[in-house]
């Protein structure tokens, strides 16, 4: 009999220790440049996307890292790091099962944006769109979505600002983006974007934005996250605001 219980409390003991040391653990946090949800100024990650995250890991009382790239790295490093949380990631089915989904960032719908002079109508279809030369930041969802549907002539990029410049230079005709987070960066950038304007909006289904683990990351980890997520949406649902030069623009509602 006291065998047994001594058995039982080692085992107790021992879970509690697992637990203590996974919550305890650093844990890396990975995301891109991508104005105006998550960008870095002065040495410091800013935006919305990043105050939530901030806000998210600090009630978890989890310590971190938090590191900026190049998408196609970010992306990488989340596929292939233990205890690793990228964010602003979209949720895709090719990608349902490669990482452990903490909660929902914001909704955007895409458009492919192209000179005024080019001639795509909004009832075209996808099809008649495979013929033009199409920019897109590498591993993206939006590049999945071009790979699903069998787009032939695309051009990669690893920050979406090239895009712009490509079309400038004519080597690209066409590029995905979110329309209010193309007008800001144009204003962030001091790109002359006079002449680009969206052409066709995409119907893909890869434009909800999540932080997300990857999936060798410590369960005990993943649910202390995503227990904060709800609690601070509970406590004070975000809207999405972004400020540039002193004109605040409404991208969309955490929902």
């Amino acid at each position: 009999m006291l065998k047994g219980s001594f058995y039982l409390i080692l085992c107790t003991l021992f879970s509690l220790a697992n637990s203590v040391s996974a919550f305890a653990e650093q844990i890396s946090v990975v995301t891109e440049d991508a104005y105006p949800l998550q960008y870095e100024r002065a040495n410091k990650v800013k935006g919305p996307a990043t105050e939530l995250l901030t806000a998210m890991l600090d009630r978890a009382e989890l310590s971190y890292t938090l590191e900026v790239f190049p998408w196609p790295r970010a992306y990488k490093a989340a596929l292939n790091q233990r205890n690793t949380l990228i964010y602003s990631i979209a949720k895709t089915p090719l990608r349902e099962d490669k990482f452990k989904w903490v909660g929902k960032i914001i909704s955007l719908d895409y458009y492919l944006f192209g000179l005024n002079s080019l001639e795509v109508e909004s009832s075209d279809s996808i099809e008649s769109l495979k013929k033009y030369k199409i920019g897109t930041v590498r591993d993206s969802a939006i590049h999945e979505y071009f790979q699903n549907n069998n787009f032939e002539h695309i051009q990669i990029v690893s920050y979406p600002e090239q895009n712009i410049n490509m079309l400038q230079n004519h080597r690209i005709e066409l590029f995905p983006a979110n329309i209010a987070s193309f007008k800001i960066s144009c204003k962030k950038l001091e790109f002359n974007c006079a002449g680009i304007v969206p052409l066709y909006k995409l119907d893909a289904p890869s434009t909800e934005l999540y932080f997300a683990f990857s999936k060798n990351t410590d369960d005990a980890i993943v649910e202390k996250v995503k227990k904060a997520y709800q609690d601070v949406y509970r406590l004070k649902p975000v809207n999405i605001m972004v400020e540039d030069e002193g004109y605040p623009e409404e991208v969309s509602h955490i929902n």
